[in-house]
């Protein structure tokens, strides 16, 4: 079997699909990856191959400026706008414009689908695969699927499934400029979310998520028991770089006040906007979060879907500080469940580290979380159902 993968360029969208492309390879079925921009090196470093469709194009401009207001979009009709209100009544009402901006990340969506689709198309014309494996953000995929008559697998990387929520501006994407009212729903239809944080969709298969956070050395201190409490405090991929880590300055000085070990973890970000750092905050690169993780008592983060992800699958409880979108409705679910707290960034304190780490509830919840998700089917359980109902 051939599958063709197609994922927005990101790490954070590509990363979650690696362990399924190694399934299928390590199965002895073919793998290729579509994409552009220098954001879909995962890939590549992942051992995999991956086509540029777009590679005259600034992709990054069009995934980095993203559209945003708190009025009602040109085209967008009442009850678009009514169902985006309705999105933000589930986040604290002070982040109404996060949640709309949200929605309109559709927006971004399509541009990235429209520098990419032709170059798409021919790619798939060209290695006529016998499926296409897709996230729901790309657009593209089922369009490329649709005109070509190949199946497709969607593959829900988000937690919280929040792409249903930018169907109605993809709908009238597909029809404006394709001329197609409606797309055939896929094939088949994954989820990787726990039952107990996130109720699935009734007709997706479950699939277990395995972290890929890419390879490293790990420094000798991570595999050595640690003295005291660790900490992780991390931004995820996309935070920093677009951010930068500044806006961190209060949260780093008040985890430190809690006497727990601090692992700074962001990269190769530039730190100097953080002052002088405490005795107890250990700054470091690159680090696996999924080895990382194991080690720490807490992990302080910003609500992605990765971080939120790896920390599930690794038992280990949260304290997210979100920044908005999805970030406020992954929040939300793993409050609910009992593995973690939300808090705002100014409002964060030393009290609130100190509680995750004392209460032991926590640390059974996500426990019982992590048992959960290691009685889902792997990614090569999954193999043999895709090929079975494929064929």
């Amino acid at each position: 079997m051939r599958a063709l993968f197609m994922f927005l360029s990101g790490f954070s969208h590509i990363s979650p699909s690696i362990p399924l492309a190694w399934a299928l390879r390590s199965a002895g079925h073919e793998v290729l990856y579509t994409g552009a921009g220098e954001r879909t090196r995962v890939v590549a470093e992942s051992g995999l191959s991956m086509a540029d469709t777009a590679p005259e194009s600034d992709v990054e401009a069009v995934l980095v400026n993203r559209p945003g207001t708190q009025h009602q979009a040109p085209g967008e009709t009442q009850e678009e706008s009514d169902r985006i209100a309705h999105l933000a009544g589930m986040f604290d009402p002070a982040k109404i414009i996060d949640a709309r901006d949200a929605a309109r990340i559709a927006e971004t969506f399509a541009g990235f689908a429209a520098l990419t689709l032709d170059g798409d198309l021919e790619i798939a014309r060209r290695w006529r695969p016998d499926v296409i494996i897709h996230e729901p953000s790309h657009i593209g995929a089922p369009l490329v699927a649709t005109r070509l008559g190949i199946p497709r697998v969607q593959l829900e990387i988000h937690l919280q499934g929040v792409d249903r929520f930018f169907h109605p501006q993809f709908t009238r994407w597909l029809a404006t400029h394709h001329g197609v009212p409606a797309v055939e729903p896929p094939a088949v239809a994954i989820g990787m979310a726990p039952p107990s944080v996130v109720p699935p969709e009734p007709t997706a298969r479950p699939m277990r998520y395995l972290p890929h956070n890419g390879g490293g050395i790990l420094p000798d201190w991570v595999t050595r028991p640690a003295g005291r409490p660790r900490v992780c405090l991390t931004l995820g991929t996309v935070v920093p770089g677009v951010e930068g880590v500044g806006h961190l300055k209060r949260v780093v000085h008040e985890a430190a006040r809690s006497g727990a070990e601090i692992v700074l973890a962001v990269g190769d970000s530039d730190l100097s906007a953080l002052g002088d750092l405490p005795a107890n905050v250990r700054p470091t690169g690159w680090i696996p979060l999924h080895e990382l993780l194991p080690t720490c008592a807490a992990v302080v983060h910003h609500g992605g879907d990765g971080t939120t992800f790896t920390a599930l699958a690794r038992g280990v409880p949260q304290l997210i500080v979100p920044h908005g979108n999805e970030q406020l409705l992954n929040t939300k679910a793993v409050a609910g469940r009992g593995v973690g707290i939300g808090v705002e960034l100014d409002a964060f304190t030393t009290g609130h580290l100190s509680a995750l780490l004392e209460d032991a509830a926590y640390r059974a919840a996500a426990e019982e979380v992590r048992t959960e998700i290691e009685a889902m089917p792997a990614p090569a359980d999954t193999v043999p159902s895709l090929v079975r109902l494929l064929s």
